[in-house]
Order: structure tokens, then C-alpha cells, then sequence
């Protein structure tokens, strides 16, 4: 009677050279089918020590729980993670976006690929052809990153053995210098905004005024602006989403819903964007009346109660703003800054004053004050000009205490008759 053959586990496995190609090659049994014939997985190396290595990383994998008879490519998994994260984990669709916009620069590389032979050497070679092609540093860091995110939860559940990004460095991005208008340039935009005094004018001025986010500002309410008490409750945002624009409760942090004190000249730029509005919402009567008439049809007024908006109600498109804003500072003949830096102009400016670190957090909605201080904590010119002439006090003080009666030089020529007299 033959013996019946005793069968083998999963995580057993061998190292055998092929010395007609010169490499090695390791084999692990990871699974079984449904006939109970094992499903192996064989890397082919160079050395014997990387066989064996490699062989000893899949068994301690298997050992760990790791399903290594799994097939996803990367593509099934980004998916999957993709569905898992809107479903599950309650992502906004702005965040399902970001996310799916940064790994579509990835999958054309890594889709196809089945996600456990994705090696650290796959995302090297992966980053390296997107800086190669044009890619930024910090898009690459955020590639880099993404990719990891997806790996890293196949590696919780068992799908893979590792995450293979873990060991690939980032790639290093400078922090970008925070831009931002000075006293004098203030000045000059205030001046040209009252004097112009359109929309994109109280805009700008309701922008530094309060230092509310761009999606903040284009998602403003006016349910949410008091005049009478002169505060601004931030509690919807006007987010783009796949070239559609969003209005949504909240904020980008659970500390971005707040209420802002404004002041008189605040108060006043929207008083009269409510006065232009209405404006707007009469012309638009008169338009869809004499339309109706002729038997056309126009678009109704949007009745989503937006602050800037559109001739017809809708959501100030970012595009038109940024272009309108741009014009604007040609006017004023200020430096260019970017949209968003209206912001960091007001919690600098605020900063400069000496405006405690927790009000100033609570007033931008930042969660940590911390990151309030390290983005805004740095002195304008005439704070560094403060700060110099305030050493001046403290050495000038120092000589009286000493009881001379010497001449700080105060020119060149002067140098030589900065000495005690005698």
C-alpha cells in the first residue's frame, strides 16, 4: 500500500541556484487552491544571501497573518481604499478628489502591477521618472506619500508582507516663504479699494479685514453676517470638486467654524456688497421678465443667499476672482501675491501688533496655536526696525549707567570724536 504523501504547509519554502543563468532563485508556498494544490511565490535574485532573505521576509509575513496568495493589483487596491475611505471613514468628496487626482499620477506606473511584488526599487524607479518628466518636489513628495497610504493599509490587512515605501526616503521641498503685503502696500490696496469700490474690491478689503480662507469668503452667507453686532459666523465653505463647485457645512478643521469680530471698515465694504446684490437680484428680475416676454427663457436668480457672487446668485468662480484680484494689485502697485495670501497679510499683521498667540489661533481657525506661531510669528520690517532701535536703548543706556560722558557716532566723520574728552 503506498504511503499517502503528507502535505506541506504554507511558509515552507527553498532556495535553489539556476546556474546556467546564474541566479538564484526562492520559492514559498503561500496558499492552496480549491483542488489542494499549493500556490507559490518565487522571487529570482542575483545572490544566494537575497534568496534567503527574501525567503525569510514571506515566511515571517505568513507567520504574521499576511494573505500572500493575494492577487490585487494596485490599482484593485487604490479602489478599494478610495470606496473604504467615502464610506467608511465619512471622507468629503473634496478629499476623495485630492486623493484621487495625486494616485493618478501613480497608477499608470504601479495600476497593472500586482501590489505584493511592488518592491522599494518599483517606487524609486516610479519617483524618479515623475521628477525625470517635470514633476515638482512636493508633487512627488505627495505621490510618494499617497502611494504609501494605500500600501500601508494593504500591509495592515495582510495583503502584502511590508509597505515598500516605508524605506524610500521622501524627496526634500523647501518650505515656501510666506507671502504676504507690507504696511505701506496695505495702505496702498485700502486706498485704491475704497476709492474703486467693486466687488472684487470689497472683497479684498473683507479678506484682510478678517482673514478668512478663500473657500470661507466665496462660501459666506449673509445669514451668517451681522452688521449690527459686526461679527461673520464662519459655517459653509465653496469647495471645487471635478470642475463643479460645492457648498458645504464647516470648514477644512473642527476649529474653522467660528465667529469673527469685524471692524468699522469691514462692517462698511459689506454693507454695501449687500446694497450691490441687491442690485444684482433686481436686474435679474427685470432680465427673466422682459426674456418671458419674448418667450425665452434665463437663469433664474440663485437663491443660495451667497455674499460674492455672480450676476445671476451663483458661487464667484475662482477663476474670475483670481484674475479680477490680480488686476487689482497692478492698480495699487503692489507686489503680487497669491489668492490665498490675503490671509497670511492679516495673521501677520496681527502678529506684528503683539495680538495674543490663542486669540489670533481661534480668530484664523487654526486647531493649534502652535502652527499659528510657526506660520506668522515673523516680523515685518518695522518690527525688525523696533527690535534695532530698542538695542540702541539698552547699549545707549549702558554708558550712562557707567557715568561717561561719550558720544555715540552717529557718521563716519564722527568716529574719531566718539572718544572721552580729557
Amino acid at each position: 500500500m503506498a504511503r499517502k504523501r503528507n502535505r506541506r504547509a504554507p511558509g515552507e519554502g527553498a532556495v535553489y541556484e539556476r546556474p546556467d543563468r546564474g541566479t538564484w532563485v526562492a520559492a514559498v508556498i503561500v496558499a492552496f487552491n480549491d483542488r489542494g494544490q499549493p500556490l507559490r511565490r518565487t522571487k529570482t535574485t542575483r545572490t544566494k544571501g537575497e534568496a534567503q532573505a527574501w525567503l525569510l521576509e514571506q515566511q515571517a509575513a505568513l507567520l504574521g497573518g499576511a494573505q500572500l496568495g493575494d492577487t490585487s493589483t494596485f490599482q484593485e487596491l487604490v479602489d478599494a481604499w478610495l470606496e473604504a475611505g467615502e464610506t467608511l471613514r465619512g471622507w468629503k468628496s473634496s478629499t476623495t478628489s485630492s486623493y484621487k487626482w495625486v494616485l493618478q499620477r501613480a497608477t499608470p506606473h504601479l495600476g497593472p502591477l500586482r501590489a505584493r511584488d511592488i518592491e522599494p526599487s518599483t517606487i524609486q524607479r516610479l519617483l524618479l521618472t515623475l521628477a525625470r518628466g517635470g514633476a515638482s518636489p512636493a508633487l512627488v513628495r505627495r505621490v510618494r506619500l499617497h502611494v504609501g497610504m494605500v500600501l500601508r493599509d494593504a500591509a495592515k490587512k495582510g495583503l502584502i508582507p511590508r509597505d515598500p515605501v516605508a524605506v524610500i526616503d521622501p524627496p526634500r521641498v523647501e518650505a515656501p516663504a510666506i507671502q504676504r503685503w507690507s504696511e505701506d502696500e496695505i495702505g496702498k490696496v485700502v486706498r485704491h479699494c475704497l476709492s474703486v469700490d467693486d466687488q472684487v474690491s470689497r472683497y479684498t478689503l473683507v479678506a484682510l479685514g478678517t482673514g478668512l480662507r478663500t473657500e470661507e469668503l466665496l462660501g459666506l452667507a449673509w445669514s451668517s453676517v451681522d452688521l449690527e453686532e459686526k461679527t461673520i459666523t464662519v459655517e459653509r465653505v465653496a469647495v471645487e470638486v471635478e470642475g463643479r463647485v460645492e457648498l458645504r457645512a464647516g470648514g477644512k478643521t473642527d476649529a474653522a467654524s467660528r465667529v469673527v469680530p469685524i471692524d468699522d471698515i469691514t462692517a462698511g465694504a459689506l454693507a454695501r456688497q449687500r446694497a450691490h446684490v441687491e442690485r444684482l437680484k433686481d436686474i435679474r428680475a427685470d432680465v427673466n421678465a422682459r426674456q418671458e416676454e419674448l418667450g425665452r427663457s434665463s437663469p433664474a436668480w440663485a437663491d443660495i443667499d451667497a455674499v460674492f457672487t455672480t450676476s445671476t446668485g451663483t458661487v464667484w468662480g475662482r477663476s474670475a476672482l483670481r484674475s479680477q484680484f490680480d488686476a487689482l494689485q497692478a492698480a495699487a502697485k503692489v507686489t503680487r501675491i497669491k489668492l490665498y495670501a490675503t490671509r497670511s497679510t492679516h495673521g501677520s499683521l496681527l502678529a506684528d501688533a503683539g495680538v495674543n498667540l490663542h486669540a489670533l489661533a481661534e480668530r484664523l481657525g487654526h486647531t493649534d496655536p502652535r502652527f499659528t506661531a510657526k506660520v506668522y510669528l515673523r516680523g515685518s520690517n518695522s518690527t525688525h526696525r523696533a527690535v534695532a532701535d530698542r538695542v540702541g536703548a539698552i547699549l545707549g543706556s549702558s554708558l550712562v549707567a557707567e557715568g561717561t560722558d561719550f558720544r555715540v557716532p552717529t557718521a563716519p566723520s564722527d568716529a574719531s570724536s566718539g572718544a572721552e574728552s580729557s
